[in-house]
């Protein structure tokens, strides 16, 4: 299967590791009685092209727990069989300006270290303190990349967590557009 992703395009990655499972229970909103998150990992497209195949050139931007904030092509991080655990969310009618300011954004985060702080903060429900432009987790610079061009998925920045992102993509159709979707047996709200 050959996926094109654009510049500006959010992906979603849902991790079969114990960290991504515990990931997607905590940031299930407890509130609405949520199951658990379909994703625990986001990465902004900063250039488009094919995740893989005979000319993958798409470039990701993404915060890594042991290697920080990096920008590779999609298919040196990740593999084919990856594609069923992976959503592609595209923002509808952003205009040339907002992608480019989106894809400097996020570019500007690369060579950071991990937030490993914000992640705890998140599990302790005290975003709020989160305030600091440096050591971002992936939906930091997600967030903050989406929030450069004027968007934002519901929330201040500091807030957002993976459930937040994939909700909003999916409440808001007229906003965003599903290029690509998990695989069926991973859509479930309450899916292991």
């Amino acid at each position: 299967m050959s996926v094109k992703v654009k510049a500006g395009d959010l992906g979603g990655y849902r991790a079969g590791d114990a960290v991504g499972a515990a990931i997607r229970v905590i940031e299930r909103d407890l509130l609405r009685r949520e199951g658990r998150s379909r994703v625990n990992h986001y990465w902004v497209c900063v250039r488009g092209g094919y995740l893989i195949g005979q000319t993958p050139k798409a470039q990701i931007v993404e915060a890594l727990l042991f290697d920080g904030v990096v920008k590779h092509r999609w298919c040196d991080g990740y593999s084919k069989a990856d594609l069923d655990r992976t959503v592609i969310q595209r923002p509808k009618n952003l205009g040339p300006t907002q992608i480019a300011r989106i894809v400097a954004r996020a570019n500007s985060y690369k060579g950071m270290k991990y937030g490993v702080g914000k992640i705890f903060l998140h599990l302790l429900h005290l975003q709020r303190w989160a305030r600091k432009d440096h050591m971002p987790i992936c939906t930091w610079v997600a967030a903050m990349a989406y929030q450069a061009a004027g968007l934002d998925f519901g929330k201040p920045a500091q807030y957002i967590g993976p459930d937040d992102i994939d909700d909003f993509a999916r409440n808001n159709p007229d906003k965003y557009e599903i290029v690509k979707d998990l695989a069926p047996r991973f859509l479930a709200k309450n899916g292991g």
